[in-house]
């Protein structure tokens, strides 16, 4: 009995620590906060709320037997619903004022953190939406309005994102300029904005369209 007891302790920390590591590389938002807070609280009061129910019916009797089976329960049925008006993907227009930067990284972290993804996923997102605008607007490549159209994608092994905008487009080659290029050709560094571009993605595709430029960059869980 005691080396029983040791192991199932044993074996208790490692799920309780793993769990703990895997809430904490994950960003949440209000909803999940609720969610995983009701389903530890239905944990915890499980002995104490049978103490107060003279007889379950046959058919809840091992649903509801242990407080693990009722944490279960409860997060998942929570889960359920608050994901209900929860989208997976976003389209949102960046006017490009002053204010563009700020309106692009408060935008970025709130669907991170309604997605639960990773922080470096969407830190790298971060960084590369602010790298492509810049790039774009920097080097004066929209016509028209200073405005820009992104739509982001989330599942859990991908997140992609996608750029509209009108104007012109430009190059995203796979080796930096050399040196010598930046002084002499003007047009040495919108390539390096597009080699920097290219690296911050795992895969990067721009579309040249009639009614503008698509550029769509994937990053990987």
């Amino acid at each position: 009995p005691s080396a029983i007891g040791a192991t199932l302790m044993f074996v208790a920390s490692f799920i309780v620590i793993g769990g703990l590591k895997i809430l904490t590389s994950r960003l949440l938002d209000d909803r999940k906060v609720v969610t995983l807070g009701l389903a530890v609280i239905a944990g915890l009061g499980h002995d104490a709320l049978l103490t107060k129910v003279d007889s379950i019916p046959f058919f809840l009797d091992a649903a509801f037997s242990t407080s693990v089976s009722v944490t279960v329960i409860v997060a998942i049925l929570l889960n359920a619903l608050f994901r209900l008006g929860s989208r997976k993907k976003m389209t949102h227009t960046v006017i490009l004022d002053g204010d563009w930067v700020e309106d692009v990284n408060r935008l970025v972290w709130r669907l991170g953190h309604s997605w639960s993804a990773r922080p470096e996923v969407v830190a790298r997102l971060e960084h590369a939406t602010n790298e492509l605008i810049d790039t774009i607007y920097g080097h004066n490549l929209i016509s028209g309005e200073p405005s820009v159209q992104i739509s982001v994608l989330f599942d859990e092994y991908h997140c992609q994102l996608t750029l509209e905008y009108q104007g012109e487009g430009f190059n995203l080659p796979e080796h930096r300029p050399e040196p010598e290029d930046l002084l002499e050709n003007p047009d040495a560094v919108s390539d390096l904005a597009g080699y920097l571009v290219r690296r911050l993605a795992d895969s990067v595709k721009l579309e040249r369209r009639q009614k503008g430029v698509r550029v769509i960059m994937v990053f990987h869980e």
